[in-house]
């Protein structure tokens, strides 16, 4: 199996390194260098360690004069070819060549048994089987098989619940269109298929699922390619009790992967919707997930409900994605890279979740509602606009639901708990935190040096805006933190950059605005929390050790609020908390 490697190389208060490597073979490694920034992981890059794909241009050409006619006539079949035989209701074809199907079936089947090396291709020009005792459609073997669904043709494949299976103790074929064969189905025209024994699609080699209009209903998986399974530009809608997209080959670090290219996705799903035993990889595209039932709904036992899933390698280049799951949104057991994209997540459980390292360069990614919003040991954000809403931990670097939001130390103290492992690094990019538990959770170390990080909430002493068990180093960027006080932290003394928190006497509420300004009046911070606040933690190069301030609470402001910040206007009304001047590098003032 392909894992990652991840060690320290050496660490500063400026600087973190360190490499991570996908193992591609018992012996070989292939290591990634992050120096204190890390380094996005492209699809394309990620393609270069797997399996190439079979398609070739030529699947799609040939000579119309070379086409061998089939005509499916209800319980009969018309033919006039060596290449192939008809027994009642079945067609077997034997060699390679262009078959141009049409007509119907009412329990027939099409198998294909061709051991000579040439493509299959099979043109459906309108067909409706339906087999009541297998697969419509068997390929026993072929060197590779093409399926064409032509302009404007209207296809339709189904089976029974009750299967005689060809190989009895293999139990195969068991899936409406069953390949042994690497497998692409394509064209411009549609296919329904109805599944009502297993899977709708299932090939034991590599299945390619390009452009076309599909129409997918499965009692288990619909689309399952072995090797790989890739999406190439289709119109496709898929209802699934078992997964929806799934590529399984645990046997070599190459295959195993779920590829998206593009195309129009609706995919919901009793399990997963795209499940990957090695790499799920998304380039492009419009998907629409439904996983587990969707947000409202609970995973029970070891079932996995979640909307995109990889055993290795989660990577996002782009596309339009929306995800409502009982289980993780996106998830990794590995690596998970967001590098662009249009995201709207609600889950249950996590909206982002990789068990190692977890990675946003970019894209805009909205969570309406997790438990906890983005999870990893170790997590860098670099670039992105992140809006996230957790009814627990909003940024949480440790592990699942664990008790890290009843620690927390006062700045300059480190916890004997805290782990030289886990590690949240925010090098850029906007965050907004709406966190009932902590919003930003590190059972280890904080590195911040640009960027934009807002968190609101949480109301409750037991958890704290920021909690942190090692170090919180800043040295750029712009930080500002409400909620509780119980547990409150903001950035210590190894940061380069100037801190102030102001820890009130009482709970402030929601809606109500925190302002602080220079002594000249000259304003440096209007914000209004959404949550109800007993401490604000702010962090900007604006501050300067000497700089003389004053806080106030409550007034109005006559600015434009962004997530809370005001900008513009003029803040007024406001009674003063507090004057005074930094001093330190974290300035706490109550």
């Amino acid at each position: 199996m392909k894992k990652f490697l991840f060690c320290i190389v050496s660490f500063t208060a400026l600087s973190f390194f360190l490499s991570c490597g996908k193992q591609e073979e018992e012996n070989e490694q292939q290591l990634i260098s992050i120096s204190g920034k890390f380094t996005k992981t492209l699809v394309a890059g990620a393609m270069t360690y797997n399996k190439s794909s079979h398609e070739k241009e030529s699947d799609y050409v040939w000579d119309a004069s070379d086409e061998i006619p089939v005509e499916l006539n209800v319980d009969e079949i018309i033919e006039n070819s060596d290449n192939c035989s008809t027994s009642g209701s079945v067609l077997t074809i034997y060699s390679p060549g262009t078959y141009r199907i049409s007509g119907s079936l009412t329990d027939g089947r099409i198998i294909v048994n061709s051991p000579d090396d040439g493509v299959v291709r099979l043109i459906f020009a309108g067909v409706n089987i339906n087999c009541q005792t297998g697969s419509p459609v068997y390929i026993a073997d072929a060197d590779k098989v093409v399926i064409i669904l032509e302009e404007s043709s209207q296809n339709y494949l189904s089976d029974t619940e009750n299967y005689v299976y060809d190989v009895p103790e293999s139990e195969e074929p068991n899936a409406t269109i069953f390949s042994k064969s690497d497998l692409t189905i394509s064209g411009s025209g549609s296919l329904n298929i109805d599944a009502n024994f297993n899977d709708a699609v299932s090939c034991k080699d590599g299945l390619i699922v390009k452009d076309a209009v599909f129409d997918i209903s499965s009692v288990d998986d619909g689309l399952r390619g072995k090797d790989y399974l890739i999406i190439d530009n289709p119109d496709l809608t898929i209802t699934a009790t078992g997964d929806a997209l799934k590529s399984d080959n645990d046997e070599d670090a190459k295959r195993g992967y779920v590829f998206i290219k593009g195309g129009k996705l609706n995919l919901t799903s009793g399990c997963d919707a795209i499940q990957a035993v090695t790499d799920a990889l998304v380039s492009a595209g419009e998907i629409q997930i439904t996983a587990g039932g969707g947000s409202g709904h609970t995973v029970s036992g070891t079932k996995s409900s979640k909307g995109i899933k990889s055993g290795v390698m989660t990577i996002v280049d782009g596309g339009t994605i929306s995800i409502n799951s009982a289980d993780d949104a996106l998830h990794s057991n590995d690596y998970l890279c967001v590098n662009g994209g249009t995201f709207s997540i609600s889950s249950a459980d996590d909206g982002i979740h990789s068990d190692s390292v977890a990675g946003i360069t970019g894209g805009t990614i909205v969570i309406l509602k997790s438990y906890e919003g983005i999870e990893s040991a170790q997590i860098t954000i670099s670039g992105g606009d992140i809006n996230l809403t957790a009814s627990d931990d909003g940024i949480n670097v440790a592990g699942g639901n664990d008790g890290s939001g009843f620690g927390g130390n006062p700045p300059g103290q480190t916890s004997s708990t805290a782990s030289d492992e886990y590690f949240f690094y925010m090098h850029g990019g906007y965050v907004v935190v709406k966190a009932a538990g902590d919003g930003v959770d590190v059972n280890g170390s904080v590195y911040m040096d640009e960027g934009y990080l807002i968190v609101h909430g949480p109301t409750e002493n037991m958890n704290g805006p920021l909690d942190y068990d090692a170090t919180f180093t800043i040295t750029g960027g712009t930080l500002i933190a409400a909620g509780s006080s119980g547990m409150a932290q903001a950035p210590d003394e190894s940061s380069t950059q100037y801190s102030i928190m102001l820890k009130f006497n009482s709970v402030h509420q929601g809606g109500t605005i925190v302002d602080i300004q220079t002594k000249d009046g000259d304003e440096v911070i209007c914000f209004e929390p959404l949550k109800n606040y007993q401490s604000f933690v702010f962090s900007s190069p604006q501050l300067v050790k000497g700089l003389d301030l004053v806080a106030y609470c409550n007034g109005s402001s006559t600015g434009v609020n962004t997530d809370g910040v005001y900008s513009g206007g003029t803040y007024s009304g406001g009674s003063q908390f507090s004057s005074f001047k930094i001093r330190s590098i974290t300035q706490i003032v109550q």
